[in-house]
């Protein structure tokens, strides 16, 4: 069934290489899950529908360099949190000293696409035989936060 539903989506689609089926076998249910291009991705979900697909669920779009983008965040939560700390210590009548801990909660990255009302348009797209439904991802947000320990130096009094 793996290399049928692959076979079928490579003959559907425009990048037929960026096709990929993964099965996930549960305890009494398989899963096949099938990965196409974004620009691909109406023209497949019209496909299904119109042979007689009744859900299309867990649309996601995912990114490809998220490490790169992970790090980068992290490196401007880490920077802003000096800044932060080092205006407080100058409000406090000081200056910042080295750098005691810093910490993060870890980065996230929200990436489940819901189609809320879109089942509608689906149907509606997929049966009118003309252009294949829209399917365009939003922005990514990756945000990380940082929680940092300074040491604060006292200004000699005056």
């Amino acid at each position: 069934m793996k290399q049928l539903i692959e076979d079928i989506a490579k003959a559907l689609v425009d990048i037929p290489e960026e096709v990929a089926v993964r099965e996930v076998s549960g305890e009494q249910v398989t899963v096949l899950e099938l990965k196409v291009a974004p620009s691909d991705l109406g023209k497949v979900i019209d496909a299904a529908i119109n042979a007689g697909a009744t859900d299309v669920s867990s649309i996601q779009f995912l990114s490809t360099n998220i490490e790169q983008a992970r790090r980068s965040a992290l490196t401007e939560a880490v920077k802003q949190a000096r800044m932060d700390a080092d205006a407080m210590a100058r409000a406090a009548g000081g200056a910042l000293g080295k750098l005691i801990t810093v910490n993060t909660t870890g980065v996230s990255q929200p990436v489940v696409f819901r189609g809320g009302g879109m089942d509608n348009v689906m149907l509606t797209s997929a049966s009118s035989g003309g252009m294949p439904t829209p399917i365009t991802p939003g922005d990514v947000a990756v945000i990380a936060m940082v929680f940092t320990r300074w040491e604060f130096v006292s200004s000699p009094a005056r």
